[in-house]
């Protein structure tokens, strides 16, 4: 049951995650767009922010 004066919680890592995970496919699509193989850094960015995302979803639902 949620009162009224409850923050959102997981607001915070939610969007921390969506932002590393929309920078590491930036980066990997331009990479790629110039004819360079993606870095791993690219993708542990992803999988990161991935992580930190469904943490976020995580606490929220808690």
């Amino acid at each position: 049951m949620k009162t009224a004066g409850r923050p959102k919680r997981g607001v915070k890592r939610r969007f921390l995650g969506s932002v590393l995970v929309f920078t590491g496919l930036l980066n990997a699509m331009l990479a790629l767009k110039g004819g360079l193989v993606p870095d791993r850094f690219n993708y542990m960015l992803i999988l990161a922010g991935g992580a930190l995302f469904a943490s976020g979803v995580w606490r929220r639902d808690r």
